[in-house]
């Protein structure tokens, strides 16, 4: 089994604005001394594990983040509800896992609870940052919900042990989990996102715009009701990202004793990753903008060798003239060959062409799970 599954995609976007700085600007990056567009792996990852092709493939082996994990608990002590229900906000009749509990002991017990995953805001519910959450700890807390109401008592220390290292949610799994407090139920991330990057140099640009008033009868006066200004820009982007499929297969396993299930559910997830990278857009303005987008290659790479990310090998220096596509499709794939020839390295590929009409995403996302 390869243990690396390298993805390289180029995507064009039209004019836009999908992931901007605090000044409301196209992010942009330097590479080889020349500005490039950039959209952040943050942004990135977030838009493919929240994207409709992953969750269906994942189902419910996902996590979520919140800083609401306390309100979510109480709400599922009072009004005697699975947690999971509360925290996906289903409704229907589903048989109450257990007795009502009082406000008192539900806020108390679930401050109590939370406390284990982060630092919690002061009289409050709320955690003061983010925590990603597993299947596992829902279910553990769920029971343990149940005994304290069932006994009528607070929770002792040991029923707080509720972190897990491991996981069967794919998306924890995949793009990892810190915990500062206690670092042992960190959990690695088993894919690297690398920032997209604009393969040429590129201007951002101002776009100025009026709104007009519906009901303006010109009487008094005939011009705007409002002016604005917009920063956008366009650019073909590289995008890289390298799955450790050991490490995918390491973090699932612990609580997923059957191998088979283990790895039709790694195939599932790494076919849906590449599939989201490849046809997901990040959200930002899109409707001012139209933005949403396709890859136009895809380049799947399995093997062994240290990973590497080509743009600063292919695009370090721009790409020029008519044809940013074709040119960057070309340097792109002189730049892994070359690698191959003074660095004596052996992957296995499989390419989507879509200006060449070769490949297809199937083909490719198959290929990158089918070692499994």
């Amino acid at each position: 089994m390869s243990k690396f599954v390298q993805i390289h995609m180029l995507a064009s976007y039209p004019p836009a604005n999908v992931n901007r700085d605090d000044l409301g600007r196209p992010k942009t990056a330097l590479l080889g001394g020349k500005n490039r567009l950039r959209i952040s792996s943050q942004c990135l990852k977030r838009t493919w594990r929240t994207s409709k092709v992953f969750q269906e493939a994942v189902g419910k082996n996902r996590g979520f983040r919140t800083k609401e994990l306390g309100k979510a608990i109480k709400q599922a002590l009072v009004e005697a509800k699975p947690l999971w229900q509360v925290i996906n906000n289903e409704g229907g009749s589903k048989q109450a896992p257990r007795r009502e509990a009082n406000e008192t002991d539900a806020e108390k017990w679930a401050g109590q609870i939370i406390d284990r995953f982060g630092d919690v805001e002061s009289n409050s519910l709320k955690h003061s940052q983010l925590v990603f959450v597993t299947p596992e700890e829902i279910e553990a807390i769920d029971k343990l919900l149940t005994d304290l109401v069932e006994e009528g008592r607070g929770p002792k220390d040991e029923d707080l042990n509720l972190l897990r290292a491991s996981t069967r949610a794919v998306d924890v799994a995949m793009f990892g989990r810190m915990m500062a407090d206690t670092p042992q139920k960190s959990i690695e991330g088993a894919v690297q996102v690398g920032h997209a990057l604009s393969t040429h140099e590129v201007v951002v640009e101002n776009d100025y715009f009026s709104a007009v008033e519906d009901l303006n009868q010109f009487r008094e006066d005939a011009g705007a009701a409002h002016l604005g200004n917009r920063e956008f820009a366009s650019g073909l982007f590289y995008l890289y990202g390298c799955v450790n499929r050991s490490l995918l297969l390491r973090t699932l396993g612990e609580e997923q004793k059957q191998v088979k299930e283990k790895n039709q559910l790694a195939q599932r997830s790494i076919a849906a990753l590449i599939k989201a990278m490849a046809t997901e857009t990040p959200p930002g303005m899109k409707n001012s903008y139209g933005s949403s987008t396709y890859a136009s290659y895809v380049l799947v790479e399995k093997g062994e060798n240290q990973p590497r990310n080509l743009s600063s090998l292919a695009f370090i220096e721009p790409v020029k003239g008519e044809n940013y596509l074709s040119g960057s499709i070309k340097k792109l794939e002189e730049g892994y060959k070359n690698l191959d020839k003074t660095y004596k390295t052996n992957w296995k590929r499989k390419a989507m062409n879509v200006p060449a009409g070769r490949g297809s995403l199937d083909e490719v996302a198959q290929f990158a799970g089918e070692a499994f």
